[in-house]
């Protein structure tokens, strides 16, 4: 059974704000926070005027570039796991073929 949310405060570019979360994910919603905050603050540092509207949309699309790296990134390391795994287990099959005691011929 699902925890029921509860209300939890998290402050993102210093201001507040009231989210629903279950208790048990409050800590990743709070850790979320505080990324989504320092992205938004690099991106209104960044040397130009920004609005608000602009430094959202600029930090989603900054962070959604990364989500979607990482995920092309880890892709690509499943698909490398998997072949060096099927290469070991023939390497690991064929050897056994070799070592495997032959009947005695009649």
């Amino acid at each position: 059974m699902a925890s029921e949310s509860v209300p939890t405060r998290i402050s993102i570019l210093e201001k507040e704000y009231s989210v629903l979360c279950p208790p048990e994910q409050r800590g990743a919603l709070q850790e979320s926070a505080r990324y989504l905050s320092t992205k938004m603050e690099e991106a209104k540092s960044g040397g130009r005027a920004l609005n608000q509207d602009r430094i959202t949309v600029m930090t989603a699309l900054n962070i959604t570039f990364d989500y979607l790296k990482l995920r092309e990134e880890k892709q690509a390391l499943e698909t490398a796991l998997a072949e060096s795994i099927h290469r070991i287990s023939a390497k690991l099959a064929s050897s056994s073929a070799r070592r495997a005691p032959t009947a005695p011929v009649d």
